[in-house]
């Protein structure tokens, strides 16, 4: 996996034919956000499961704003740069518990920050906030096409819900997605080496990988070549972790700067190879936190 100095050299490669396999099936995606005070647009990435189903983050679906969860206006899908013309879907979902616990996260930190609190009731807030799950662990979502794309996409990633130990988790990881909207890269990396540690959280929520990402790349595959010559999506890629973890392999010490991924476990596996969407996005919803 190297040192965390040669990891800082990695860079993405730019894809050279966006109509290849599998960047055939990843898209553009484009969110514009507006309420009474200000507008917004951001840029992610999602990919297809099927002609008319297309993973992605959460956070591309839904923007916490002080307290609240806005939708979109418009969410614009492009598929191949701008091989194909976009298309404005009817309908999307992403895990409630994503918005709620963010939106937990920000009043928090609101109140952490606040003047009027005594030392004693900051660091009640502090023990709870480091004990409360964090909100990436359920940064997934799905968008619902009306009809398929035109032309219609030969391609769909295959899914497996991979547990820390399944095999797939020692092969090459390649993470793609769009810098911009006619600009799709890709890179390479490996999982964490040791099956104890290729997930934080308990359970299997956010994969952990050294594949280099940025920002735009957000909901974009995280997958594996398997040994019949399959692309297996494995994760949906979230966010950069901060800092480096720091491992022991035999006598030589390691520094790895991690990403991570909302991984694809068995039972979303189950719940969207069913076509079960509604089952996954409702499965783990608990207390919605928001109005």
């Amino acid at each position: 996996l190297g040192t965390e100095d040669e990891r800082q050299t990695q860079q993405l490669t730019p894809v050279p034919d966006p109509t290849a396999r599998p960047w055939s099936a990843i898209c553009h995606l484009q969110s514009n956000y507006s309420d009474d005070e200000s507008k917004s647009t951001t840029n992610g990435t999602g990919f297809l499961i099927s002609d008319t189903t297309v993973l992605t983050a959460a956070h591309n679906l839904c923007w916490v704003k002080n307290g609240r969860k806005i939708e979109p206006r418009s969410l614009t899908v492009t598929l191949a740069g701008k091989a194909h013309p976009p298309v404005t879907p009817p309908n999307f979902a992403s895990e409630p518990r994503f918005a709620a616990m963010k939106a937990l996260r920000e009043r928090n930190k609101e109140l952490i920050r606040s003047p009027k609190l005594t030392r004693e009731e900051k660091d009640n807030i502090l023990a709870r906030f480091s004990a409360f799950e964090d909100p990436y662990y359920y940064d997934y979502g799905v968008i619902f096409l009306d009809k398929p794309l035109e032309p219609k996409p030969d391609f769909f990633f295959k899914l497996r819900g991979a547990d820390a130990h399944d095999p797939l988790w020692e092969r090459p990881l390649t993470c793609a997605g769009f810098l911009s909207s006619d600009q799709l890269c890709h890179a390479a990396g490996m999982a964490h080496p040791s099956s104890g540690h290729r997930f934080m959280g308990n359970k299997d929520h956010l994969a952990v990988h050294n594949v280099f990402a940025v920002k735009g790349e957000s909901g974009g595959p995280l997958h594996v070549v398997d040994g019949n010559g399959d692309y297996i999506a494995i994760g949906i890629f979230v966010r950069t972790n901060d800092g480096a973890e720091k491992y022991t392999v035999g006598d030589i010490k390691h520094s790895l700067q991690t990403n991570g991924a909302v991984g694809l476990t068995k039972e979303k596996e189950n719940l969207l190879n069913t076509n079960d969407i509604k089952g996954l996005l409702t499965r783990w919803r608990g207390e919605d936190l928001i109005a």
